[in-house]
């Protein structure tokens, strides 16, 4: 049993670095630069991290594309995502009803199977490298 947890969990960050990547080369511009989403500053997509609207970063959230943006170092990490204003410019943009239904449904067990996350990983590693041929950007 801990060498099957191991491995999702393994799999889980495969999983991760390709969903970010799609995540940031999707709100990359043609030059491959992003705009933090609470700060306004830019960077390469590279420099910069894919960030979610709702703390907790759970199973039920982590993979979500509706509420994850780029953002910088400073306001994802140093400022913990700056939760009130990603959350109050999250909601005006997907709306109340949306927000709040993941708020409601983010602590919801949740528990992937290993196939889920290899599937998930396929899907987004070919989105990230579709955006990434689209916009002349090298990816691995």
């Amino acid at each position: 049993l801990k060498k099957l947890l191991m491995a999702i969990q393994k799999q889980k960050k495969k999983t991760w670095d390709w969903f970010s990547k799609y995540i940031r080369l999707k709100y990359a511009d043609d030059e491959g630069m992003c705009e933090c989403y609470t700060c306004g500053k830019k960077y390469h997509w590279k420099k910069i991290q894919c960030g979610h609207g709702l703390g907790g970063r759970t199973n039920n959230i982590i993979f979500n594309e509706d509420i994850c943006r780029t953002q910088c170092y400073g306001c994802n990490v140093m400022q913990y995502g700056k939760l009130d204003e990603f959350g109050a410019k999250l909601r005006a943009e997907i709306g109340d009803f949306t927000y709040d239904h993941y708020l409601r449904t983010k602590h919801d067990v949740k528990k992937f199977t290993d196939y889920e996350l290899k599937t998930l990983e396929e899907k987004y590693k070919i989105l990230a490298k579709d955006l990434a041929e689209q916009k002349k950007q090298e990816i691995k």
